[in-house]
């Protein structure tokens, strides 16, 4: 073999390995990111990247839990799944959440959309009615008091209930990222649950079919509301819980698994 042929041969590997490792660390990132590699799992591999038996297990889970083909590999479709928009909170709860059993200790709520205009206000409401009809939960509007306080935050941002100012712990990255992110009740009455819609979205705020390249509140605020009230995410596409942006996204309707759920 030529000299130049080995030095061909020695520069495809390194390239090789070098896509392979960039791989395993937006994987990694991502997987610690939604709750299926904890905190210590993640700094193991901060500096290799190698793909261990524990990443393995974290990658077939995150698999399983949407139904896509693999054995534990980083293969396209995986890849491909992990670099679309979605919701902001963890799929595997454990970890940081409070159990999935603590819900509201009552059935009329309080909400508020901080400084939105009546369009945004319109819409707000069309999905807290959305969840209202298939429940038996009401809600109305208190711009003082409310128990679920929404807004749009940007970037790494605080919270804006605490009067202390403290930063929310779940930092927006951009457009077509995480379009959004919500707090579970924690069972006390006194708990304000915030929902954070990414202001650098490109957000179709009225009550019709969104235009491409933009995103629909409506869809968006009804997930997030279903997290203030409880819910989990679904690996079911047809829910309003499943994770990902779906790409019908109007109109907005709540599956039977969704009715049972609330």
């Amino acid at each position: 073999m030529s000299l130049a042929r080995v030095i061909t041969c020695a520069i495809i590997i390194v390239i090789a390995v070098n896509c392979k490792s960039s791989e395993n660390k937006i994987a990694i990132s991502y997987l610690q990111k939604y709750g299926y590699l904890d905190n210590s799992g993640a700094q193991r591999f901060s500096s290799s990247y190698n793909t261990t038996q524990e990443l393995h297990r974290a990658v077939s889970l995150f698999q399983e839990f949407y139904r896509l083909p693999g054995d534990g590999e980083l293969n396209e479709e995986t890849l491909n799944r992990m670099g679309k928009p979605r919701c902001g909170v963890e799929d595997i709860l454990e970890r940081t959440f409070a159990p999935l059993s603590d819900k509201w200790p009552r059935k009329h709520l309080k909400w508020n959309f901080h400084l939105a205009n009546d369009i945004i206000l319109k819409t707000t409401r069309a999905a807290f009615d959305l969840w209202a009809a298939n429940s038996s939960l009401t809600f109305e509007r208190d711009s003082l008091n409310p128990d679920i306080l929404i807004s749009f935050r940007e970037g790494r941002h605080a919270m804006l209930y605490s009067r202390r100012n403290e930063p929310c712990l779940s930092a927006f990255r951009g457009p077509n990222g995480d379009v959004a992110y919500a707090f579970f009740p924690t069972g006390d009455p006194n708990f304000v649950s915030e929902v954070h819609v990414d202001k650098a979205e490109t957000w179709h705020i009225q009550l019709t079919k969104n235009p491409r390249g933009t995103y629909n509140l409506l869809q968006t605020l009804t997930h997030e509301i279903g997290h203030a009230l409880g819910l989990p995410h679904t690996f079911r596409e047809d829910s309003v819980m499943f994770a990902f942006v779906p790409e019908k996204t109007f109109p907005v309707q709540l599956t039977l698994e969704d009715v049972l759920s609330i």
